[in-house]
């Protein structure tokens, strides 16, 4: 009933109008010094930089690991600002440091190394496409982006006084990239030929922190207390956040924020993992530290396919026969209605790796075989993967393990 009553409110009520619907913001952690960006790993815990005390003392040198139940180790160590972060799919953590002018390569077991250092400076965002290419913001005006290529070759692939101080850097589906700008809260997006435009703007003051693409959007932290959501048509709506500066948890509608930073989406996309400073005096210099990590969750109505029948108002994504499978799945699906649809299926990262159908579908009953290969007809590996039902607005998701 919960859900027809969700899909009813947004028929009423466009997306740029309200905030979403049915979110709930709690602390998962107590407070230690971690500022910079928040990653969530193959794993699925979550990775926490320490930019460092202040804005103007960067002096942060480690990498926290946190489980999604709060318990946090040292995963790291040695960055100079931790900044910006992000994993590639063999699980290396890039990581950002705006006080070395550096990007490091971190691997699953912890070791640092020097990944990328020509041509970078006050770096901030990470992020990594499908050809292993590296892309760092620098925090300058004109904003500039640096690519990376998986033989070491850096080079400035996007440099436009669009980008006032480019803070957070995410990339999509179709290889675009999108910026958020710290000094004035606008978006940037980057297209895969270094073309950068306006996208959107989420607030008009200074403050965006990271952004993160999860579920086919951006979502965005903003230090006006509030975390954004942004669908790629450029609708922009609140998700979280009252606009007042504070740390109360509770319903997304009621709860506050004080200069959330780091952003990251759990694998299925329903759970955001945000860090933020609980010292609430304003500043001219901000005080960063200390910090909490605390989670969103129900940020799409996903269906857990464990228990429950997988369907959201006739919207309806059927068990993968045979599951697990070794050469090839096939997947059922149901739309009640004429509907625009996309079938995907998602590695531990939440990445796309391969689209089964993105297309207008008859209403009625569909099947499409899933052959364990991603979009370059690569075999993927062993392992458990998420496959997604998108449309009208709504989601249903089934896990489905490979085996080599």
């Amino acid at each position: 009933m919960m859900l027809r009553c969700y899909a009813a409110l947004l028929l009423l009520f466009p997306l740029a109008v309200v905030p979403t619907f049915g979110q709930t913001v709690t602390t998962i952690t107590d407070e230690f010094g971690g500022s910079g960006d928040v990653a969530v790993g193959p794993d699925g815990n979550i990775y926490v930089a320490d930019f460092g005390v202040s804005l103007s003392n960067a002096n942060g040198t480690t990498v926290y690991r946190v489980t999604p139940e709060g318990e946090r180790t040292v995963f790291a160590t040695g960055l100079a600002g931790a900044s910006g972060n992000e994993f590639d799919p063999d699980g290396n953590l890039f990581q950002s440091n705006i006080a070395g002018s550096r990007v490091s390569r971190i691997t699953p077991d912890g070791m640092v190394s020097t990944y990328a250092t020509a041509g970078i400076s006050g770096p901030v965002g990470v992020t990594v496409d499908a050809d292993g290419n590296v892309y760092n913001t620098n925090c300058q005006t004109p904003g500039r982006i640096s690519r990376t290529t998986p033989e070491g070759t850096t080079t400035t692939f996007a440099s436009s006084s669009l980008m006032s101080c480019p803070n957070g850097l995410t990339i999509d589906d179709d290889g675009n990239l999108y910026t958020a700008n710290f000094n004035d809260g606008r978006i940037i997006k980057i297209t895969p030929d270094g073309t950068p435009s306006f996208f959107a703007s989420v607030n008009n003051a200074r403050g965006n922190g990271h952004l993160t693409f999860a579920n086919g959007r951006l979502y965005v932290c903003n230090w006006s207390g509030r975390i954004y959501e942004v669908t790629l048509d450029a609708q922009v709506r609140v998700l979280a956040g009252t606009g007042a500066l504070g740390t109360n948890d509770g319903p997304a509608s009621q709860a506050t924020f004080f200069r959330p930073n780091g952003i990251s989406a759990s694998t299925t996309g329903d759970t955001l993992y945000i860090n933020q400073s609980t010292n609430v005096v304003p500043q001219a210099d901000p005080t960063l530290h200390p910090n909490v990590v605390r989670m969103i969750t129900g940020v799409l109505q996903t269906v857990d396919v464990e228990s429950d029948p997988g369907e959201v108002d006739g919207l309806g994504l059927a068990p993968s026969v045979p599951n697990p499978f070794y050469e090839r799945t096939q997947l059922t699906y149901t739309v009640p209605t004429p509907t625009a649809v996309r079938l995907r299926v998602h590695d531990v990262l939440g990445r796309t790796i391969h689209t089964l159908v993105d297309s207008v579908e008859p209403a009625g009953e569909h099947t499409v075989t899933w052959d364990g290969r991603d979009e370059q007809g690569r075999r993927a590996a062993s392992g458990v993967y998420v496959v997604t039902l998108d449309g009208a607005n709504q989601r249903v998701a089934r896990r489905v393990t490979l085996m080599r």
